[in-house]
C-alpha cells in the first residue's frame, strides 16, 4: 500500500511539487505514525475508533502516567509494518497541557526515530 505524502508541518497534502506525491517504506511509517498521533479518538467519522483517546484517558486532572505510555504503546504498535517499540520516554507539559514523546521503534524498513509534541 502507497499513502500520499502529507506536509509534516500542516498535515495537509504535499502539494510543493505542484503534483500529488507519495510515501513508502519508513517515511511511510513515519508519517502513519504522525497522522494517529494528531488525531482525537472520534475524530475519523468513518472509523470512531482511530486516533488516541486525548479527551477520554489523557488530557485530564492528574493523569496517569503509566497508563497514558500504555496508550501510546498501543498506538504505535498498531501501525503496519511496525516490529516493536524499541525505547519510549514521555513527559507532561503542565502549562501547555502538551505531550512531548521520544521513541524509536524497530520497523521491517529499519529503525524509525520520532520526537515531537502531541
Amino acid at each position: 500500500m502507497i499513502d500520499l505524502a502529507l506536509d509534516p508541518t500542516t498535515g495537509d497534502l504535499d502539494l510543493s511539487t505542484y503534483d500529488l506525491q507519495t510515501v513508502e517504506g519508513a517515511a511511510q511509517v513515519r508519517q502513519q505514525l504522525e497522522m494517529r498521533l494528531r488525531t482525537l479518538r472520534g475524530e475519523c467519522l468513518l472509523e470512531a475508533d482511530f486516533g488516541v483517546p486525548y479527551l477520554q484517558d489523557i488530557f485530564k486532572k492528574n493523569p496517569d502516567l503509566t497508563l497514558v505510555e500504555g496508550i501510546f504503546k498501543e498506538q504505535i504498535i498498531g501501525i503496519p509494518g511496525v516490529n516493536r517499540i524499541i525505547s519510549l520516554t514521555s513527559s507532561l507539559e503542565k502549562q501547555t497541557r502538551r505531550w512531548s514523546l521520544e521513541f524509536k521503534v524497530d520497523t521491517i524498513y529499519g529503525v524509525v526515530d520520532y520526537v515531537g509534541t502531541v
